[in-house]
Formats: C-alpha cells, sequence, structure tokens
C-alpha cells in the first residue's frame, strides 16, 4: 500500500494490474503479490519516480514480493511508515544508496538481505559489512563521523504493527 499525495490521481495513471488502487483515499496496494520489481504504473518507478509526490507520500508498502533492489526514494522526506519486508533483497554495492538512506530513517523498514550468503537474514540497514568494499563507502562513512566527539542522538524508532 502506498499513501500518495493529493494531487496524485488514479483515474489519470493506469492501476498495476497486480495492485488495487483506491483514488479516494491516495492508496496504492500492492502487497503480497510475488512482485520482482515495483510496477512502473505507479506512476513511473524509476530511479526519479518518487520524486514529485515529495512530501505528499506517507506511506510505502511494498512487503512479501519478490524485489531484489529499490532506488533509494532520498526525497521522500514525509514517509511516516514503511514496510520492504519479506522482500529477498540483494545486499551488494547496488543497494548502497538504499542501504545509506534506511541508515538515515528512524522508521522500521523490515528490508532483508537474501544474499549474499555472508549477509543473509540481517537487516540491510545494518550490514554494513557488505557495503564497506563499494567505492563510495569510505567518504559516504567520513561524512556521517560526529566531530565533536559525542554520538548523535537519534529520535525514537516509529513503526507499524
Amino acid at each position: 500500500m502506498m499513501f500518495l499525495s493529493p494531487a496524485w490521481n488514479v483515474a489519470a495513471q493506469r492501476c498495476p494490474q497486480t495492485c488495487v488502487c483506491d483514488n479516494s483515499r491516495r492508496h496504492v496496494t500492492c502487497q503480497h503479490q510475488n512482485l520482482t520489481e515495483v510496477p512502473d504504473t505507479i506512476p513511473e518507478i524509476s530511479p526519479r519516480a518518487f520524486s514529485g509526490l515529495g512530501k505528499g507520500l506517507q506511506g510505502l508498502y511494498l512487503q512479501q514480493n519478490q524485489l531484489q533492489s529499490l532506488p533509494a526514494p532520498m526525497w521522500l522526506s514525509g514517509l511516516e511508515l514503511i514496510d520492504l519486508s519479506g522482500n529477498p533483497f540483494h545486499c551488494d554495492c547496488q543497494l548502497l544508496p538504499l542501504h545509506r538512506w534506511l541508515t538515515g530513517l528512524n522508521l522500521r523498514v523490515g528490508a532483508t538481505c537474501a544474499t549474499p550468503p555472508s549477509v543473509r537474514g540481517q537487516k540491510v540497514k545494518a550490514a554494513a559489512s557488505v557495503f564497506e568494499a563499494c567505492p563510495g563507502w569510505i567518504a559516504r562513512k567520513a561524512k556521517r563521523t560526529p566531530t565533536s566527539g559525542v554520538s548523535a542522538r537519534r529520535t525514537p524508532i516509529h513503526g507499524w504493527h
């Protein structure tokens, strides 16, 4: 299920065949569909697909599919709920942007690595060992290190029930 911005209109877009669209509530439900990729008819799911939604997208539910990768929707600053559980994510350098994005969220996401075997069962957010070998890892890690020696405080994690 996705909560879409008030400007989104199911009638103006094609609802993916395997999903259920509800324009009155601005929801698109695509959970438990055995998807291997996000349908491209949920207004253009591509690396920039969510960019027009900005703060309008509040919930993203893609659990229990067969997603192995997902573009990191860094511009979705209004997300309050996200569920990526039950997808066999392939944790490699191509997933590094999603890992970074998830690491910055104070939400429970449920994204778990299925491959490679060294990180099978680990949360994408916590599987740093597989991402450390990726180009750009050290530069990004250095930017996130607090300079004052005081660890950054994180707000409580909010999730779904």
